[in-house]
């Protein structure tokens, strides 16, 4: 099998009228992070209305700072806008890390058009101490643009106690004083680890005047991708020629769900159902008269990106005084979290899903037939309406129909733990006591309602093993990949619980702020344990994606 690259992608079949790139950019939380903190990001559509955005998928890279892909994932948008967030593993080593987004429309261009924001990961165990309090921090909101969107936040008082309600409000307009309809976010944080560069929302204005500049060349021809798609090209494992098949499955194997097409030219183009996180998948050829296992080249949208490191933006010089205010902050967070007990928060990952399965002719438990030792002996005595044939690699299964009590000519696949292989002796070596349940369909309508169609003309054998997982060696069998779905934003987590005194440097973040048509919207967060000043910054776009920018301090006593 080819090295698997994975992507959800799609070929226009015409052309479009608009060949502009979709400009992107990305509200980050905070300037630095370490191992074990949640990167949180909005991502929006700038100088676009909502109603002319093409793409319904904005991609997300991860780098390192070798320019590596560490990490991808796909953003559903909502209007104008989408959600990241992701929880940076505790052991990743320090330095400048760089997140790249796009669309698949943006790679019609040359250069292919991204947005990059770069970060700072510390390393070390936090050995950082309290600069000067910054309570000369100045309040404004920021002309952003040529079309700008005035942006202000107000609260009802400027100074706090600690744990102490915070509101504050949040008005948009334009230059008139028109009220205007947006989408914003909000960090809140401690201003003494805010360099000047992050509070001045200086990349913000960077990016609105690189795209003012930048007038890329029409490319190629992608479509604007409206849902989730996997492409590739498929090819005969014999010959090594592109595979011609109308029978050309793709089963998503957590949700049980199988799609079926036609090649053109060892093309394929599957659209699947929207779903979160990733999920095993694997394509088939159910052509009886071809191998049932393609070679297949999954397209990755990564690989049509430049992997040049000059490509990745230069990091601003870190203020020293701003990074040792974030590592002290983050030692009292850990020093408390350990006389209190509080375990750090864990990195979090998508819930194992339970593979679905259909209703059987047959369904057998395997803790009534200890006295058996293997599948094979389990089907040949028990199994009354299956006829083993062959021997060694020759095995075969050969099914009954349960209606018309008619013998399949052809052998039977098995489904294991979700995966469907048509490797006879591989199944029937399993371990039988591995083995948790065994099912036969063979009648022709349940075979219709749970697989492909074409498979009424086989039979299939499902086996269950006992603790679910894949055998050791089925993925290379059963030609698997990973594919992935949408990423399924997290929710910022309150102070915490009990006693423990809340110092976390990142105060608040909110990223689902709608100013209703008055322009105005709030928001509400308790005060920090920590004494000092406070620097709220806000940032969106309004639906006809004009940008602004804000900033209020407030003080904690």
């Amino acid at each position: 099998m080819l090295n698997t690259l994975i992507t959800l992608i799609f070929f226009q079949a015409g052309l479009f009228v608009d060949s502009n790139p979709e400009p992107l950019y990305a509200h980050l939380s905070q300037p630095y992070y370490t191992g074990g903190d949640i990167l949180w990001t909005k991502v929006y559509f700038l100088n676009t209305d909502t109603s002319d955005i093409q793409s319904n998928v904005i991609h997300v890279d991860l780098l390192d700072p070798s320019g590596n892909l560490l990490h991808e994932e796909r953003i559903r948008r909502k209007a104008n806008y989408g959600e990241w967030s992701y929880q940076l593993p505790f052991d990743l080593p320090g330095g400048v890390y760089t997140i790249r987004f796009y669309t698949l429309w943006n790679l019609n261009f040359d250069p292919p058009v991204s947005y990059q924001r770069s970060f700072e990961l510390l390393s070390g165990a936090g050995k950082g101490s309290a600069p000067p309090d910054h309570r000369d921090w100045e309040q404004h909101s920021m002309v952003v643009g040529n079309s700008p969107l005035q942006l202000s936040l107000k609260s009802d008082k400027e100074t706090y106690q600690k744990g102490e309600k915070i509101r504050v409000y949040i008005e948009a307009s334009d230059s008139f004083g028109e009220a205007v309809s947006g989408n914003f976010s909000v960090a809140v944080s401690d201003a003494a680890w805010i360099s000047p560069a992050d509070a001045s929302r200086a990349h913000l204005q960077e990016q609105l005047n690189r795209l003012e500049n930048a007038a890329p060349n029409f490319q190629r021809r992608l479509q604007a991708e409206k849902g989730l798609r996997v492409e590739g090209m498929a090819y005969s494992p014999e010959t090594k020629m592109p595979l011609e098949t109308n029978y050309l499955s793709l089963h998503l194997v957590e949700e049980n769900e199988y799609h079926q097409i036609n090649t053109e030219g060892g093309q394929f183009k599957f659209d699947v159902p929207a779903f979160y996180g990733k999920q095993n998948a694997q394509i088939h050829n159910l052509n009886p008269y071809q191998d049932p296992l393609p070679e297949i080249e999954i397209l990755h949208p990564a690989t049509l990106l430049p992997q040049d490191s000059k490509s990745l933006l230069e990091a601003t010089a870190p203020d020293s005084l701003a990074r040792n205010r974030y590592l002290f902050l983050m030692r009292q967070q850990r020093k408390y979290r350990e006389i209190f007990g509080q375990a750090p928060t864990p990195v979090r990952q998508r819930p194992d899903r339970q593979i679905a399965r259909g209703e059987a002719d047959l369904s057998f438990d395997m803790d009534d037939f200890h006295q058996l030792i293997s599948v094979d002996e389990f089907l040949d005595e028990v199994v009354l309406t299956a006829r083993l044939k062959g021997s060694n690699e020759d095995r075969r299964i050969f099914l009954q129909e349960s209606e018309t009590y008619k013998r399949y000519s052809r052998p039977a696949w098995f489904q294991v733990d979700g995966f469907l292989i048509s490797d006879t002796p591989y199944a029937l070596a399993i371990p039988f006591g591995s083995v948790d349940s065994i099912q036969v369909f063979s009648s022709r309508d349940k075979i219709a309602a749970h697989f492909p169609s074409i498979m009424a003309a086989f039979g299939v054998v499902g086996i269950k093993t006992k603790d679910g997982k894949l055998p050791e060696g089925l993925e290379d069998v059963s030609n698997g990949f990973e594919v992935s779905g949408f990423h399924f934003p997290y929710t910022f987590s309150p102070p915490p619980t009990g006693n423990a005194p809340d110092f976390r440097p990142l105060v608040h973040w909110e990223s689902q702020i709608q100013t209703d048509e008055t322009g105005r919207a709030w928001i509400e967060f308790p005060a920090s344990d920590a004494l000092g000043t406070f620097i709220i910054q806000a940032e969106g776009v309004s639906l006809d994606g004009r940008a602004g920018a804000a900033t209020l301090k407030y003080i904690v006593e």
